[in-house]
């Protein structure tokens, strides 16, 4: 299993998380297990409430929306929830995104790779 942990704000004026994004997606096409966890800003990804600004041509909603479709667990720091980004207590798209840092080291134990963004 491949580990993504995301952190970044979705929308910083850079690639980061779209390259995360395009990554996750070709590793699925290659039938690896993914998992991604997001944690601090990077939360606002998986929030309803989160829109595209007007100025970034990349919907980062819609291809994490994408990537659920496809199979991938992706879970969301409870705490981070709370305390980060800029949709602050907002909720995840869905309750089973909803996840603990236990479950982070889980996953992290168990990853053969981490990668974080």
């Amino acid at each position: 299993m491949v580990l993504f942990i995301l952190s970044s704000r979705p929308y910083d004026g850079s690639d980061n998380m779209y390259g995360a994004l395009r990554l996750i997606k070709k590793l699925v096409e290659m039938k690896e297990e993914v998992k991604v966890f997001c944690i601090a800003d990077a939360v606002d990804l998986v929030r309803g409430a989160a829109k595209k600004p007007n100025s970034y041509d990349i919907d980062l909603q819609a291809m994490i929306k994408e990537v659920l479709d496809l199979g991938v667990e992706i879970k969301a720091c409870g705490t981070s929830l709370k305390r980060s980004g800029d949709y602050k207590n907002e909720p995840y798209l869905n309750e089973d995104i909803r996840g603990s840092l236990d479950l982070l080291g889980n996953w992290t134990l168990n990853a053969k790779q981490v990668l974080t963004y």
